[in-house]
């Protein structure tokens, strides 16, 4: 049993040493192969796979013969014994043989490792240091453009402080907790409040007056609705009154302010005027419906008083004539003188009446064709004087809205002017014409004020003509620029033409040379 014990424990052993010897030398082939050239390397591996021998052949002779096995083991003791004294020998002198057979292959071989490592911290230190270059460039790079988009921003931010400081307006903004973030100095002398005391401060804490006005209510609205709103209102605080215009953005607001107190007081006195104006429009149109009054009145009187006298004066001197057959020529020659004195009276006045009614008729505007009325009254000149020879120009439709009645009596007016002044011409010319404003080539003093039209109609005619020094009396009632002798008339014609024209909204004045003709122009709304 004892034996069986031994040969087996044997068994183990040679096992366990022969594993000993071949990982050991696997190991040194692997991972230190230069210590297969080491000497107790060597041996340590030999006594380790020898000692597995012996033991093995211990087994193998306690098999076959008993004998032999106590031989055998004993051998084996000699080897352990051997084995066990080379091992503490080996391991007294390791570290001294280490030093004097490893050192200078260990050492060998970290230079060789060492010079690797450093030939490899050179090249990651090269590395390094252009990375380190290329990360330095791109941050310069990167600084330089961070500092030229913060000087683009500043110039930028400047630009805009110097566009807010220089414009009249006073300017203000908010940020969207409604404090303020900006203040030019234009709001600072209107809110009468420094940057200082107003930047980051809430609007509605330091103009509590402004909460729940139009002010509050549309800054609100504008911030709300992201819409632009502008309103004007007094601000008591500072006793003014405000232009507001609120512009929104995505972070608040930006207010502008203008001080409109001068405007508003001005509205407020031209309303004023404008009342007392309307008071006494109402009070002279009052005035004016008096004074009509007494004109038709006088009209009246006129009509009907002064006619009868003159008409008795008339007609007792047509008596006289007619009875008194024994007067002589001298005393015929008064009656005669006495009749057409009165005659002369009744017409001035029917004229005085027809110059009232120009005035006070209503106007019935309608597009006429005013070439046409022209035509007509040459027509009846001609009739009513057929031994004359005039040519007539008339330039053909020629419309303009006018009142029919009131542009009959003009053109009458100016065409009996031209037909009467023509009358000692032997190849008399009238025309009648528009031209553009524009090509009107000649302007007397007269002339020279705005125009309510774009065109200008004119009659001319190429009689006897007279002074423009005495221009200025030619539209004023009872002037003449002839004698009666000369050229009868009452001075009463180019007065009635006058007011027919400012009746329409226009202008007239005329254009003369003596011997050689006039041109009156007139112009009609």
């Amino acid at each position: 049993m004892l034996s069986s014990l031994l040969l087996g424990a044997n068994s183990v052993i040679a096992v366990c040493y022969f594993a000993i010897s071949f990982l050991i030398f696997q190991g040194l082939r692997r991972g230190q192969k230069h210590l297969l050239k080491n000497p107790l390397v060597l041996a340590t591996v030999i006594i380790f796979f020898t000692c597995a021998v012996g033991h093995s052949v211990h087994v193998v002779g306690g098999i076959v013969d008993e004998q032999y096995s106590q031989l055998t083991m004993q051998v084996q003791v000699v080897v352990d014994l051997l084995t066990a004294s080379i091992a503490v020998i080996y391991f007294a002198l390791r570290r001294q043989y280490s030093l004097l057979v490893d050192g200078p292959l260990l050492l060998a071989q970290t230079q060789s490792q060492l010079a690797k490592a450093i030939a490899e911290l050179a090249q990651t230190k090269g590395n390094l240091e252009n990375a380190v270059v290329e990360r330095t460039t791109e941050l310069l790079h990167a600084n330089q453009q961070l500092d030229e988009l913060l000087g683009r921003e500043q110039k930028a931010r400047q630009a805009v402080t110097e566009l807010l400081e220089s414009i009249s307006d006073a300017f203000f903004a908010l940020d969207g907790d409604w404090r303020f973030t900006y203040i030019n100095s234009q709001a600072e002398n209107l809110l009468q409040r420094s940057p200082e005391e107003l930047l980051n401060r809430h609007v509605w804490s330091e103009f509590p007056a402004i909460v729940g006005t139009v002010f509050e209510r549309e800054y609100r609205r504008a911030a709300t609705e992201q819409v632009t709103v502008q309103f004007e209102e007094f601000l008591a605080p500072l006793d003014k009154w405000l232009g507001v215009r609120v512009y929104p953005a995505a972070n608040g607001l930006s207010v502008y302010l203008q001080d409109i107190t001068e405007r508003k007081q001005e509205q407020s006195l031209l309303q004023e005027l404008n009342h007392n104006l309307e008071q006494r429009v109402t009070e002279r149109t009052s005035q004016l419906a008096a004074a009509n009054k007494e004109l038709e009145a006088f009209s009246y009187s006129v009509s009907h008083d002064l006619r009868a006298p003159l008409r008795s004066i008339d007609g007792f001197s047509l008596a006289l004539l007619e009875r008194c057959t024994n007067l002589d020529e001298k005393g015929k020659h008064y009656l005669q003188r006495i009749r057409a004195a009165s005659q002369r009276m009744g017409e001035l006045i029917e004229e005085l009446l027809h110059l009232s009614r120009v005035t006070r008729s209503e106007m019935r505007l309608q597009n006429l064709d005013l070439s046409a009325v022209v035509r007509n009254i040459a027509s009846e000149l001609q009739q009513a004087q057929p031994e004359r020879v005039v040519e007539f120009a008339i330039a053909p439709d020629l419309t303009a809205p006018a009142d029919p009645q009131l542009i009959r009596v003009l053109f009458e007016n100016l065409l009996n002017n031209a037909w009467k002044f023509t009358s000692r011409t032997k190849s008399a010319r009238i025309e009648f014409g528009k031209l553009p404003l524009k090509q009107l080539k000649f302007f007397t003093e007269r002339s020279l004020s705005p125009f309510n039209s774009s065109n200008v109609y004119f009659i001319s005619d190429n009689g006897a003509g007279f002074d423009m020094a005495y221009a200025a009396k030619l539209f004023v009632a009872f002037q003449r620029l002839h004698s009666e002798d000369e050229f009868p008339g009452n001075g009463i014609g180019l007065a009635t033409v006058k007011r027919i024209v400012l009746r329409h909204g226009g202008q007239i004045w005329a254009e003369s040379i003596i011997g050689r003709g006039t041109t009156f122009f007139f112009t009609l709304r």
